[in-house]
């Protein structure tokens, strides 16, 4: 019994198509997540310089208000 070589030539045919889509898919989501990571961490990095530059103007205000409080103090003792 003699095997149909169309078959087999259309099977392998499917199966490469279909491997390279799935690499395709694969590859896709990498680049997808990977865009998304550097997204992610611009604006947590955008966050934080705000946030720093919010606890710095906060110790300032500590700083200033600590020295009025010296100054005025009674210094008696």
């Amino acid at each position: 019994m003699t095997q149909d070589t169309r078959s087999t030539k259309l099977r392998f045919a499917l199966m490469a198509g279909g491997a390279l889509v799935a690499c395709g898919v694969v590859a896709a989501g990498v680049l997808a997540a990977d865009s998304a990571r550097l997204r992610y961490s611009d604006a947590d990095r955008a966050a934080s310089t705000a946030a720093v530059a919010q606890m710095d103007a906060a110790q300032a205000r500590a700083n200033q208000t600590r020295e009025a409080a010296q100054k005025t103090s009674y210094k008696g003792f």
